[in-house]
């Protein structure tokens, strides 16, 4: 159950690779304060699916978007994806172990 009183709330937060493990559960945390939760995957769209079922069912609001982190275009189509879903993102949590060792664009979003 969402949060009404946390200061997440409504906040779109765009947490990457949080289809499975440590990314799902921030996810999961986030919505239960009641964000908005972007959440991106590079294959496994099912297992996206599902952690946007268990978002919305924690009481926030889930969103999923493939994004491959060594692709330019693959970040800015996620991002407006994001953008044209809830007109904004608030908040960027970079979270992909699966690419912890290799040559990945660095995300630089925000102003």
């Amino acid at each position: 159950m969402a949060n009404p009183t946390s200061s997440l709330q409504d906040k779109v937060i765009l947490v990457t690779g949080a289809a499975k493990r440590i990314g799902r559960g921030m996810a999961l945390r986030l919505a239960r304060e009641g964000a908005r939760v972007a959440i991106t995957y590079r294959s496994n769209k099912g297992a996206a699916e599902e952690t946007v079922t268990h978002i919305d069912g924690a009481g926030g609001h889930g969103f999923a978007v493939p994004m491959d982190l060594t692709e330019p275009s693959g970040i800015d189509n996620a991002v407006a994806q994001i953008v044209k879903h809830w007109g904004h993102i608030d908040v960027l949590i970079g979270n992909d172990p699966a690419h912890q060792h290799e040559n990945v664009i660095h995300l630089v979003l925000f102003e």
